[in-house]
């Protein structure tokens, strides 16, 4: 399908494949993919990820993350998220770790 916006992001059928993974969490830095066969679908990667159970790290820093792996020797580390409780709140500040 061709894409609306320039920014990288997670088209809508990405969604059958994280159900068929079993995926428990996404981190990214993106905006999501917009297709233009589906109006009025703007973001709906991003507004479908609670409704299939999943966590969302949003804004994060992959590429600090790469260096850090890369200066470990290894790709395989605990992450970890500590959101601050927001008292009727769909999301929160966290502070995300990677303990290698």
């Amino acid at each position: 399908m061709p894409r609306v916006s320039p920014h990288p992001g997670l088209h809508l059928s990405c969604l059958e494949w994280f159900r068929e993974k079993d995926i428990a969490a996404i981190s990214w830095d993106m905006m999501d993919e917009r297709p233009t066969s589906y109006p009025g679908f703007a973001m709906s990667t991003h507004l479908a990820i609670p409704f299939l159970g999943l966590v969302l790290v949003d804004n994060t820093n992959p590429g600090r993350l790469a260096r850090a792996c890369a200066e470990e020797g290894g790709y395989e580390f605990l992450f970890t998220a500590t959101p601050i409780r927001l008292v009727g709140s769909t999301g929160a500040p966290a502070h995300p770790l990677a303990i290698f």
